[in-house]
């Protein structure tokens, strides 16, 4: 059964369906398995797996309605009346100039501490500061050891679920003119940078298709693919089955702030 799953998923992507296969026989064997941290890609491929057996129950929790990054949470359907204990933790970080905190510098800032991404859900900047997800059991040391977000000096406070700050992101559409589909070619007409600039950040791993490195600049997008660049956001393709009189392609894209 493992080959033929395999065969379904890129080979970048086995040694995470291996790991779904340990946690997968763990709570087969009646153990409750908490999982890091899955982003959405990482979510379907469990669920698929998990799909295949009836006996266990599987449960997403990011910490709020519509969280992109979730753990998830397995066991045998008759232990499941028991996933009440909460794996996650929250903190908001209120930077003391009192200034919004950028997603990718709070990031930087936790990754600096020597923590895996796995451990850190969705971060939520909003007006004052930036709120946070994070793994329960390096609940304490974030709380003590995260003092600085860039130049900026900031407090931790420790909050409920209940009063994480929730907004819809601000998403923004944009039509854009390409000549091609390739990766490259659409990341550099969004960003505005050079195509060249483009492939070497993607030939150095930098940029993802649906949560997925690939390091493919010829790689041809389609519709509903989620493209980002570390460091330069992330935007949707809403449309892009549209051609110009000259040959070109009319993009449709959503970028989110």
């Amino acid at each position: 059964m493992k080959g033929t799953f395999f065969e379904h998923f890129s080979k970048d992507e086995h040694p995470f369906i291996e790991r779904c296969t340990d946690w997968l026989e763990r709570a087969l064997h009646y153990q409750f398995i908490t999982t890091p941290f899955l982003d959405p890609r990482e979510q379907y491929i469990l669920k698929t797996l998990v799909n295949r057996e009836r006996e266990i129950s599987l449960q997403f929790d990011g910490g709020y309605p519509n969280a992109e990054r979730c753990r998830a949470i397995m066991a045998q359907k008759v232990l499941s009346s028991e996933f009440d204990e909460e794996s996650l933790a929250y903190y908001r970080l209120i930077a003391r100039s009192g200034t919004r905190l950028q997603h990718g510098d709070v990031l930087g800032a936790i990754l600096g501490l020597g923590l895996r991404r796995e451990k850190i859900g969705d971060l939520i900047p909003h007006m004052t500061g930036c709120d946070i997800i994070i793994a329960k059991e390096i609940s304490q040391f974030i709380c003590f050891s995260l003092q600085q977000v860039g130049r900026e000096s900031v407090s931790v406070e420790m909050i409920s679920r209940e009063s994480l700050y929730q907004s819809e992101p601000r998403k923004v559409e944009r039509s854009i003119f390409v000549s091609s589909l390739r990766l490259d070619a659409v990341l550099a007409s969004i960003l505005r940078l050079s195509r060249s600039k483009v492939s070497s950040l993607i030939q150095s791993g930098k940029a993802k298709v649906n949560w997925r490195v690939v390091q493919r600049a010829d790689l041809l997008v389609k519709n509903g693919d989620v493209l980002s660049i570390r460091g330069f956001g992330r935007v949707t393709i809403i449309d892009s089955n549209r051609l110009t009189k000259k040959g070109n392609y009319k993009l449709l894209v959503v970028y989110f702030d």
